[in-house]
Order: structure tokens, then C-alpha cells, then sequence
């Protein structure tokens, strides 16, 4: 007896016109998929996800489907009009037909979109992981890499962890920005860590009661004063993803703000001002006097960039008050200045600015793509807090390698050119099947 799965495929065929195929799966067989025939040859990583100069779609000659035939529900083999043969998992054409394929419309109900989790204040709750269990070698050591990247990343979650238990730091090692706990914890959960232009490899940025050299050039290096939400790197062509944040010594009351629910309240209360903020490009620049030689670096860029994959959800935010420059549109400048200061008063509105006493060996982990983070007063000197970042290549690389490792229907092959939502989509279609068969 065959296993039918959600993802299983009921019929198949292929039109007059060999140009299409048409697939009903399990979990609904009243509605149909159309492929286009073309689609499915180029798309193909039966022989590995790389092509070769005659395999590429950009290069290789059209083709149609002569026959096609389902092999135990599992697989789909297509013959061409070159005569020949492509198998194709059902679980990756069931995962891709809502991108790529056109359904019926009588009987289409689009899967329901994981919603964001915007917090406020009175609705957070940061998750707390312990030290040991991100750094010891031990069998569980990559289920907790998984779950804190996830609460990280995912929509589902808030974007920020505390970090507990951590040991005691070496502070003369630690305030020279070398053998740092957060560089150590970072490197161990991503294997890397962003490499500085100046600072070197894995240098960490201290920001500290002490730095008064630097503080004449950067105001967020002052601490005596206010600083306000913002995203790091914000005058970097790729900002970091991740940002790590370690007390070293003293305290402070930092802040965080859930971007992504500021710019929904922004969206809901003015329309036209988060309209703005997603076509008008700002100026970012920083020159910092304090490396040898100096590093000067500037981008032009919007506030919101969108998901590619994902039409209209908001992928991440740029923003930093302290470095912004000239707004340049004369025409729409007063309503440009205006988008921008609604938005920067809603991130400051007690109900969303979650305000915390950062004392030594408090650390934090946060997604800075969503959450913009600041500092409202010190407390205790000296202070120093210990920083470090994670690039998006190398947070996105073990998030995909974490997913990929569960998979046990699909080789890595098809899986390589697949959105990360897609490659959750199918560890949740194994995982539910996996639910009905108990």
C-alpha cells in the first residue's frame, strides 16, 4: 500500500499544447497547479543545483513535455522533446506551486501568511538561553542554535534574547576588544562574525564612559548624552543582522523599539508618511577620525527595504538620527521631514520603547534589521558595554544549513535556490506528516 502524503501527488497531465502540466496534490485534490512546461525543465536540480553552460535556462534551447508519468505519489518523471528524462520530487513542486504555478481559480484558497508578532512593552517577553547550552559540544547544542536563531529571524518571534550565565570575563582583555564573550558566542552559533575594515578580524566595538577622544567626532560614542533608536551600520552599503550587546562594567538604562511595530503604527495613523519612508531615500554618513587612517564611509538608501521573496513585508529597516544627512527633494522636503519625525516620535511613545538597566554580565542578542536599540541615561561609571555583529550572509548560511539538516525528503540539490521560507515550509509539511502517521 502506497503512503499518501499532504504532499503527494493525485494526477498529473499535460496539455494539447505541451506547454503545460497540471498537478492536483493530496492535501487537496479538487484544486489543480499549472506549470509551465519550460519552467519545470530549467528548474530542474535532479543532477545538482549547478548548471553547466548548455544546462543554463540563459543559454539552453526550448522544450516541451512529450509525456509525464507519477511514480508512487512521490515523483513526478516528465519525457521531453529532447528526449530526455527529469524526475521531480512532489514535496518540492508542492512547496513551489503557490510561487511558480497558476491554480484554478474555483477552488484556490491561498495558505494563510505567517503574521508579524509586534510587540509593546506590556506584551514583551524576552526568552532567556544559557550560556552553556550554545557553547558545549554536546548533542543539543545545534537544537538550541536553531531555536535562538529562530526567535532571532522568524516573523513568529520578538527578535531579541538574553543571554544567561555567562562566565566571568577577562576586563582588560575584553576593554582592548580582543578574546571577547560576545565574539566567542557569536563565532560559535554563526561561525563568524563581521570582519571590521579597520579594526581587524574578530575585534569587538567597546562603547565607553572612558572614550572621550571619540566622542568628539560620534555622539553615540557620548555617553552623557541621549541616544536616540537606530539601527547599527546604518552607513554601511550591507548592515550587520545581528547585533550582540555585553556589559562589561558600570550600567546604563539602553532602550529597544520593535521597528517593524512602529512603522505598522506609522502605516495605520499616516499612510502617506510610511509611503515615504519606502520610495524616499535618505543619506547616511560617518567619518571616523579615531582609526588609522580614518574611516569614511556614506550610503543613500530608503528606511524600509522589502523582502523580495515575500511581496510587501518589510525585510529591514535603516535608520540613525544621529548620522542622517541633507534630505534631497526640494519639492516633497517639507513632507519628507515630516515622515521622518512622526516616525522617530512614535519609536520614543512609552507604550512601545522598552527601557532596561544593562548592568555587568547582562547580554543581549537582537535582530537589528527589526529592532532599533539606543541609550537613555548611565548610571554607574566607568561603563563599558562590548559590541559585535553578525552579517546577513553568515546568519541566513546556518539558519539555512540548521533547516537543510532536518530535511530527510529532499537532497540538498533542491533545496539550494529555494527561499528560506520555502525550506521552513517544507520542515513543517515533514513535520505534520510525520503528526498523521503516529
Amino acid at each position: 500500500m502506497i503512503q499518501k502524503n499532504s504532499f503527494s501527488i493525485v494526477s498529473a497531465s499535460v496539455d494539447a499544447s505541451r506547454s503545460y502540466v497540471d498537478i492536483r496534490f493530496y492535501d487537496n485534490p479538487e484544486r489543480s497547479w499549472r506549470f509551465h512546461s519550460q519552467w519545470l525543465y530549467d528548474a530542474s536540480c535532479e543532477h545538482g543545483f549547478s548548471k553547466s553552460s548548455v544546462d543554463s535556462m540563459f543559454m539552453n534551447s526550448s522544450q516541451l513535455a512529450r509525456s509525464i508519468s507519477i511514480i508512487s505519489n512521490k515523483v513526478l518523471r516528465i519525457n521531453w522533446s529532447n528526449e530526455t528524462i527529469s524526475n521531480y520530487p512532489a514535496i518540492w513542486l508542492h512547496a513551489l506551486a503557490e510561487e511558480a504555478a497558476l491554480p484554478d481559480a474555483l477552488n484556490h484558497v491561498p495558505s494563510p501568511k505567517e503574521s508579524v508578532k509586534y510587540w509593546h512593552l506590556n506584551s514583551l517577553s524576552i526568552p532567556e538561553i544559557e550560556w552553556s547550552s550554545l557553547m558545549n559540544t554536546d548533542n543539543n547544542v545545534e537544537y538550541f542554535k536553531e531555536k535562538i536563531i529562530d526567535l532571532l529571524i522568524k516573523d513568529s518571534e520578538n527578535g531579541i534574547v538574553k543571554i544567561i550565565n555567562c562566565p566571568s570575563p577577562n576586563v582588560d582583555s575584553e576593554r582592548n576588544m580582543k578574546d571577547t564573550l560576545i565574539t566567542k558566542l557569536l563565532c560559535s552559533i554563526f561561525g563568524s562574525v563581521y570582519y571590521h575594515l579597520r579594526r581587524g578580524e574578530d575585534k569587538t566595538f567597546n562603547i565607553s564612559s572612558e572614550n572621550t577622544k571619540k566622542a568628539e567626532y560620534l555622539h553615540n560614542f557620548d555617553t552623557k548624552a541621549v541616544l536616540l533608536p537606530h539601527t547599527d551600520h546604518s552607513f554601511i552599503m550591507n548592515p550587520a543582522m545581528v547585533m550582540g550587546l555585553y556589559g562589561l562594567e558600570g550600567a546604563s538604562i539602553n532602550t529597544w523599539v520593535d521597528g517593524f511595530a512602529a512603522l505598522n503604527i506609522l502605516n495605520e495613523e499616516d499612510p502617506a508618511s510610511y509611503t515615504i519612508l519606502s520610495q524616499t531615500p535618505l543619506r547616511y554618513g560617518r567619518i571616523a577620525h579615531f582609526y588609522t587612517p580614518p574611516l569614511m564611509q556614506a550610503i543613500t538608501d530608503t528606511t524600509i527595504t522589502f523582502d523580495m521573496d515575500i511581496p510587501n513585508r518589510v525585510k529591514r529597516i535603516r535608520w540613525h538620527p544621529h548620522l542622517v544627512g541633507n534630505l534631497n527633494n526640494f519639492h516633497n522636503y517639507p513632507k519628507i521631514r515630516m515622515a521622518v519625525q512622526k516616525f522617530q516620535s512614535i519609536m520614543l511613545r512609552p507604550e512601545i520603547k522598552m527601557e532596561l538597566l544593562l548592568k555587568a554580565g547582562d547580554m543581549y542578542l537582537w535582530n537589528n534589521f527589526r529592532l532599533l536599540h539606543g541609550r537613555q541615561c548611565v548610571l554607574q561609571t566607568p561603563r563599558t558595554s562590548v559590541g559585535q555583529t553578525v552579517t546577513e550572509d553568515a546568519v541566513m548560511s546556518k539558519a539555512r544549513e540548521l533547516k537543510i539538516n532536518r530535511i530527510t525528503s529532499l537532497s540538498s540539490n533542491w533545496l539550494a535556490q529555494l527561499p528560506y521560507s520555502l525550506v521552513e515550509k517544507i520542515i513543517s509539511t515533514e513535520d505534520a506528516n510525520k503528526d498523521n502517521m503516529r
